[in-house]
């Protein structure tokens, strides 16, 4: 841009964004656009923009926008141009066919026409034709699929955030490369439809559709606060998560949702009743631990079941695990379901972005720690190396061959444990090694090398026995 020129931002009293207006360097008013807001959930509703360097006849468009009950957008359409009449032909719909987890299955086309005769309309009526454009195929994470009505298939090679980088088509010949900057920007190359961790771009605003907020990618930005900006006093309401978009991203994840934490179902009286007891002090013992390791006062709301950031109050923990509750807590569009129950194995069984923890396997793990602090696979540990395999945090994977070896959710872990202090140790295998019936997990130089000549080690391990394996390999069951 030339130096001197500046945006304009107006906010109503919901701190929603509700204008936005470039000038020049000699205060010329060039752009002014226009939001409006659903009083459902406050959704972004409408969008006009104003073109002032066009002085004879209309010089305002406009966008409407309408979601269904999940607040997801299915519709937009065009709804005044500077034609200035809403009946003219030629006016663009846009419709999404969404799938169960409000992913985009295909997407539909139409024009506005003048033509009678629809389902016994006699009249001259406005009209649409929906035609479809885009059959889209999700194949794991780092390649979707799109099907165009002509037969063409383009591939889209998505970096570790879901970004789309290059677009192939059906002979391998590259259509499109992009760049980003850190907030999403594209920076080079050309820019695909859903572009920056897959969402799509708004070609009339420039604003990225992020479901239930509209985002502004030049200055990591949302338009409108976030739904629990109360819940997280030391970020910005606006702001991306986290104001750390090199690490966490936040296509996802509204808050972590504790509710099958403190709740367990009743198959007497076929619903979900309060934990009581030693349940209920083993889901206390979670939140705890989870504070102890990020240093923030964490707590549970009981009527939202959400955990919650309570003050600014910070007391030691990782610096690491604290970016990360903090990032998780703010995120956009859904939740981070947490479940606790003793059917299989920790891990994420029921979701994309659901982290579920077995109390049993994790009290043995606590109970078999030799040299090394207690928590080191305790709840909260734990927790955070199973919410890393989410979405939410990237989609990262365990290594395949995992004795001697660990993937990216315990190169996490050992980071927050390396600053929590050296008693926590460093996990140095993801799979765990069998001596004499009983599995070590090694916590230390030492461990290891003991370990892999089939020695017991002294110290610096966690252990669990042979009858507990069942904790190690998932038991789902029937």
């Amino acid at each position: 841009s030339t130096a001197g020129e500046y945006t304009e931002y107006t906010y109503d009293r919901n701190g929603s964004m509700t204008s936005r207006k470039d000038y020049t360097s000699t205060n010329v008013l060039t752009k002014e656009e226009r939001f409006g807001y659903s009083s459902w959930r406050n959704l972004p509703w409408s969008y006009e923009r104003e073109d002032p360097t066009i002085t004879v006849g209309p010089n305002v468009w406009e966008y409407r926008y309408r979601y269904n009950a999940q607040g997801e957008r299915e519709q937009k359409r065009e709804w005044l141009t500077p034609a200035g009449d809403v009946t003219a032909p030629g006016y663009e719909w846009t419709y999404y066919l969404l799938g169960g987890s409000k992913e985009q299955m295909s997407v539909w086309k139409g024009m506005q026409t003048s033509e009678s005769g629809f389902c016994g309309d006699t009249g001259t009526g406005s009209n649409v034709y929906l035609y479809p454009v885009e059959y889209l195929t999700y194949g794991g994470p780092t390649v979707n699929l799109t099907n165009r009505t002509s037969g063409s298939v383009e591939y889209r090679i998505t970096d570790h955030i879901g970004s789309n980088r290059v677009v192939l088509d059906n002979t391998g010949t590259v259509l499109l490369t992009t760049d980003y900057a850190p907030f999403g920007k594209s920076i080079a190359g050309g820019e695909d439809r859903k572009s920056w961790i897959d969402k799509e771009i708004d070609k009339e605003s420039g604003l990225g559709n992020f479901g239930v907020r509209a985002y502004e990618f030049e200055r990591g930005r949302f338009s409108t606060i976030d739904y629990y900006w109360e819940s997280y006093p030391l970020l910005s309401p606006y702001s991306y998560a986290g104001n750390n978009p090199i690490k966490y991203i936040d296509p996802t994840g509204k808050y972590i949702d504790l509710f099958k934490v403190f709740f367990r179902y009743d198959f007497e009286s076929s619903q979900y009743v309060e934990r009581v007891g030693r349940s209920r002090e083993v889901a206390e013992q979670f939140i705890e631990e989870l504070r102890q390791i990020s240093g923030l006062d964490l707590g549970y709301d009981e009527e939202s079941h959400r955990l919650i950031i309570k003050s600014d109050k910070i007391s030691g923990g990782s610096e690491t695990a604290r970016s990360i509750l903090s990032a998780l807590i703010k995120n956009e569009s859904d939740r981070v379901p947490v479940i606790m129950g003793t059917a299989m194995t920790s891990g994420n069984w029921f979701g994309k972005n659901t982290v579920y923890l077995n109390p049993l396997q994790i009290r043995d793990f606590v109970s078999g720690t030799d040299g090394v602090n207690s928590m080191t696979m305790g709840f909260g540990m734990i927790f955070m190396h199973e919410v890393v395999h989410t979405d939410v945090m990237g989609d990262t994977k365990d290594p395949v061959d995992g004795r001697g070896a660990i993937g990216i959710p315990d190169m996490v872990g050992n980071q927050i444990r390396l600053e929590l202090g050296s008693d926590w140790g460093q996990r140095e295998s993801y799979a765990p090694y069998l001596i004499d019936g009983i599995y070590y997990f090694p916590f230390s130089d030492n461990a290891i090398e003991c370990l892999e000549s089939g020695i017991v080690p002294d110290g610096g391990y966690v252990k669990f026995s042979d009858d507990d394996a069942k904790y190690w390999t998932p038991n789902v069951p029937e």
